[in-house]
C-alpha cells in the first residue's frame, strides 16, 4: 500500500489487518519508538468526500488538534493523522476487544451482565466529546469497543464535525442509518441533540437487545422510520425496565430536537438518578 511505503512504516511496524468496513481498513501495528500497540485506520481512496472532510477537520492548528488532545477513559485516544495522496490515515489507541454491537447480537455475557454500566460509560465519553465542542454524528454500538477489563471506549471520529463546520455539511447524510436523528435524515442542522438521539437509540438497544424501530436491510427505509414511526416501548422487550427509565429513553428519541434533552449532560443527570433509585450501587438490570 502506497500509504505505508510513503513513510508511515518508518514509525510503525504493521502487524496485521484487524477489521475492514465499507469506508476503511484497520491495521494492528507496533510503534517502534516505545513498542506500544496502536490501530491504524486507513480511509479507502474511493471515499473522497470523507477524505476531504478529514483534510479540513484534521488540519494542524485547527479542530484536528482537539482530537489529539482528548483524554478520557471512555474515548479511544488519537495519536496522529495524515495522508499520502488520497489515502488518509488515523493512528489510534489499540483496543483488544470486540465492538458492542457484536456482543449484543451474540447475546454475550459481557454485555448482558453490565448493560447499565456500559450505557453509563459511553454516555460519559460522549459527554466529554461534547464538552470539547465536537458532535460525533455516528454514535452507535458498533462504534463502541470493550477492552478486556470491561471499559467501553467510543471510536470513529471520521464523521465528527467541529462547530464552525456544521452548516457547511448540513446536507450530508453520512452516518449509520438505524441510529440517525430525524434532522440528520432530512439534512438539516445537527448539534449535540443529534447525538442525544443516537445515544437514546443505542441505550435502548443496550438495555433491550433490540432496536426501537422495525429493522430493514434497505438504508433509506431504515432512515425513514425515524421520521414517522414511534419507537416500540422498551418495556415491551424487557419488563424489568422501570417506567422512569423508559421515560428517559423515549425523551432522548423525541422526533423534534426541542423535545429531547438539551445535552448529554442533562440526560445523564436524570439517567444516573433513575439508576441509583431503582438499581442502587450495583446498577444491574435483570434480564427479562
Amino acid at each position: 500500500m502506497a500509504l505505508f511505503a510513503s513513510g508511515l512504516s518508518k514509525k510503525y511496524e504493521i502487524d496485521r489487518q484487524v477489521a475492514k468496513g465499507g469506508m476503511s481498513v484497520v491495521y494492528h501495528a507496533i510503534r517502534k519508538s516505545d513498542g506500544a500497540e496502536v490501530a491504524i485506520k486507513v480511509i479507502t481512496p474511493e471515499f473522497t468526500q470523507l477524505a476531504e472532510k478529514l483534510e479540513e477537520i484534521f488540519d494542524k492548528g485547527s479542530e484536528g488538534e482537539i482530537a489529539l488532545s482528548l483524554r478520557h477513559r471512555n474515548v479511544v485516544r488519537t495519536y496522529e493523522f495524515g495522508h499520502s495522496g488520497r489515502e488518509y490515515y488515523i493512528v489510534m489507541e489499540f483496543v483488544d476487544g470486540p465492538n458492542l454491537k457484536q456482543l449484543i447480537d451474540q447475546g454475550h455475557e459481557r454485555w448482558s451482565r453490565d448493560r447499565l454500566g456500559i450505557g453509563l460509560q459511553v454516555g460519559r465519553g460522549l459527554e466529554y466529546i461534547h464538552k470539547n465542542n465536537l458532535v460525533h454524528r455516528d454514535f452507535c454500538p458498533k462504534n463502541v469497543l470493550l477492552d478486556h477489563e470491561g471499559t467501553a471506549k467510543i471510536i470513529d471520529f471520521g464523521l465528527a464535525i467541529p462547530a464552525h463546520l456544521k452548516q457547511k455539511w448540513r446536507w450530508d447524510r453520512s452516518g449509520t442509518a438505524a441510529y440517525m436523528a430525524p434532522e440528520q435524515v432530512r439534512g438539516q442542522k445537527v448539534d449535540q441533540r443529534t447525538d442525544v438521539y443516537a445515544y437514546g437509540v443505542s441505550l435502548y438497544e443496550i438495555l433491550t437487545g433490540r432496536r426501537p424501530f422495525p429493522d430493514d436491510r434497505d438504508r433509506f427505509r431504515k432512515m425513514a422510520v425515524h421520521l414517522n414511526i414511534q419507537p416500540v416501548s422498551p418495556r415491551h422487550y424487557n419488563r424489568n425496565i422501570p417506567v422512569a427509565l423508559e421515560h428517559v429513553l423515549l425523551k432522548a428519541m423525541a422526533k423534534n430536537p426541542e423535545d429531547r434533552y438539551p445535552s448529554i449532560s442533562a440526560m445523564l443527570k436524570e439517567l444516573t438518578t433513575v439508576v441509583s433509585t431503582f438499581f442502587g450501587a450495583e446498577a444491574q438490570l435483570p434480564v427479562s
